[in-house]
């Protein structure tokens, strides 16, 4: 978290914007890795042939986390954590940007799908 913390700090001080390539880059790292992490603590079985990914549930609860404003961002805890508001407000913002184009993405992906008879 300090380490995730301080590279929003590094990338608030260029003076990029929240939806910059820069921020949604950072913000797309950190969260698969949030992700991985869930996976790895749910120690779920994998078969040799088949590579099995994160309970959907989980999945959910990160990206919920992210929409929902991380604790993490919120005063006091997020200027304590990120410098100041305005990196913890810089890294909230950025991150809600990415799960909301993530959740645009599915929507599209599953509007394609053939209709099941």
């Amino acid at each position: 978290m300090l380490a995730d913390a301080e590279q929003w700090r590094r990338l608030f001080d260029t003076g990029v914007t929240s939806d910059s390539p820069e921020a949604q880059r950072l913000a797309a790292q950190i969260m698969d890795k949030n992700i991985k992490a869930k996976a790895a603590k749910a120690q779920v079985p994998q078969d040799a042939e088949e590579q099995v990914a994160m309970p959907l549930p989980d999945t959910f609860g990160v990206v919920r986390s992210a929409l929902c404003g991380d604790p993490r961002f919120a005063d006091p805890c997020g200027a304590a954590l990120y410098g100041s508001k305005a990196c913890a407000d810089f890294a909230n913002e950025a991150t809600r940007i990415h799960v909301q184009r993530l959740a645009q993405q599915l929507e599209r992906q599953l509007d394609q799908r053939p209709a099941s008879s």
